[in-house]
């Protein structure tokens, strides 16, 4: 009889950790889904600014806002050949500044607003 109590009690602890670790888990996912839609927000803010400021051909403004839209993207998980893609797009816009050719810059930027809006 002792033995049975043992063996309820320990089903009992062993029942409500599993329940309590996956809640945790469950909101921890939440959390990484809401921080996912953050970055995806960022960094199309900053590659819309980053359009604007290469349109008036001010490309140093346009370079900063494409290096911060960069490091915001790396921080969306999820669909790895969508998020290449956007990378891809958004080197070729660096390099589009950099050689002074703002409707290339632009017409890159756009394609990469594109796909983080798919997102």
């Amino acid at each position: 009889m002792n033995f049975n109590k043992k063996t309820l009690i320990t089903l009992l602890f062993s029942g409500l950790l599993t329940a309590t670790a996956t809640a945790n888990m469950a909101v921890a996912a939440e959390e990484e889904m809401a921080n996912v839609d953050v970055n995806i927000g960022a960094t199309i803010t900053h590659l819309e600014q980053a359009s604007v400021d290469a349109g008036k051909s001010d490309f140093s403004a346009a370079k900063i806002q494409l290096k911060f839209a960069r490091l915001s993207s790396e921080e969306v998980k999820g669909q790895d050949a969508a998020t290449k893609q956007g990378l891809s797009d958004m080197n070729n816009a660096i390099k589009a500044v950099s050689a002074g050719e703002p409707e290339k810059a632009v017409a890159e930027i756009n394609k990469a607003i594109a796909i983080y809006k798919a997102l």
